[in-house]
């Protein structure tokens, strides 16, 4: 990767696991980055979430009924799968998959799955839903497996084609187990902050404390128009879209940004 960030020093916070790639790509373009997770991706609770869990079940048990599966985000594809491999030594034929991201599609793949459409670049549910596949649902049953909770805008617009929507949530978002007091020291030697979606902004607030004012005057890089909009709604001034959530796509925003700092090599 050409070198082009300057020395932008960079703060990410997605989840652990998920920021390695990215962090590797801002170094190698020139920046400098560090880590400090906002939200973790953690299991069902056997106890507390008994009813979800059995109603998971069922649903993986009744995955012959349904003509699509649609696979919000890695993490929702590795959830779903590991539950699928529980009850479904060969997959159900006829059950259509689709991926929101390019990353989903890949690993869908690389389990043998055959994927009926992905969102491509846009890397939304608003392009997934523009796919042929999802066009005409009349009488359709479709599973979307994702965290709990969420929009519900793309199970909203499949009902309007006349399908029948249900969730299988495998896995839950919460505030990640991370150090306030890290993650305000990292802040203050940092040029830009990365986060990627809604949640990660407003768990972002709850541990930034004392340095939350100095961190919505820096550039923020969002993955799309919606999370920028939740973004400038809590008061960040700078916010900068990437066209997608793709490291690569991440970098390209990054770059806009040390372009306009005229950042000086560290």
């Amino acid at each position: 990767m050409v070198q082009n960030l300057n020395g932008l020093s960079v703060l990410v916070t997605r989840p652990v696991d998920q920021a390695e790639a990215l962090v590797a790509a801002i170094e190698a373009a020139g920046g400098l980055a560090q880590h400090c997770p906002v939200m973790e991706i953690v299991a069902l609770d056997q106890h507390r979430e008994s009813e979800l869990i059995e109603s998971n079940k069922h649903k993986i048990l009744a995955l012959d009924n349904y003509h699509h599966i649609i696979v919000i985000s890695s993490n929702a594809a590795y959830a779903a799968l590991e539950l699928i491999d529980d009850y479904w030594p060969q997959l159900p034929l006829g059950l259509q998959w689709h991926a929101v991201g390019s990353t989903t599609a890949a690993l869908l793949q690389s389990r043998g799955i055959a994927v009926s459409s992905c969102a491509g670049k846009a890397m939304n549910s608003e392009a997934l839903l523009q796919q042929g596949p999802l066009q005409q649902l009349s009488n359709n049953k479709i599973v979307i497996a994702r965290g709990v909770g969420g929009r519900e805008y793309l199970r909203q617009q499949l009902q309007s084609r006349g399908a029948t929507v249900d969730y299988l949530e495998c896995y839950r978002r919460q505030l990640a187990a991370t150090s306030a007091q890290l993650l305000q020291q990292q802040l203050a030697g940092v040029d830009a902050i990365c986060l990627n979606s809604a949640e990660s902004v407003d768990y972002f607030a709850s541990l930034a404390g004392a340095q939350l004012s100095f961190a919505k005057a820096l550039p923020v890089v969002v993955p799309s128009v919606r999370v920028a909009d939740h973004a400038e709604k809590n008061g960040y001034s700078r916010v900068i879209v990437a066209q997608n959530a793709s490291n690569l796509a991440v970098v390209a925003a990054l770059k806009t940004v040390a372009v306009a700092a005229g950042v000086s090599p560290r």
